[in-house]
């Protein structure tokens, strides 16, 4: 598919992975001092740029490029969601 090979595929699911693992330490520590609503905005813009950005890739780079863009919005959406449903979970059961 779009003339990638299947070790390129791991390249760039790798990239990926290790992108978010970097954004992840600083988005934690941004969601504990911005409101995690606005993190959580932040996270769905930038999730919704990468597949929109997969939808558009006719070449394997550009996919390399778009998919690389889901490591810094994951870290985002998922670490400051998870954390204001802590949150609110934690509120309702006292």
């Amino acid at each position: 598919m779009l003339g990638v090979r299947t070790a390129a595929i791991g390249l760039i699911d790798g990239l990926a992975e290790s992108t978010a693992s970097l954004v992840k330490i600083y988005s934690g520590a941004l969601s504990d001092r911005v409101k995690r609503r606005r993190i959580i905005l932040v996270g769905w813009l930038l999730y919704s740029l990468v597949y929109l950005g997969l939808a558009a890739a006719r070449t394997g780079w550009q996919c390399l490029e778009s998919w690389d863009g889901f490591g810094p919005s994951a870290p985002f959406l998922f670490g400051a969601f998870m954390a204001l449903l802590s949150s609110v979970l934690l509120v309702q059961s006292t």
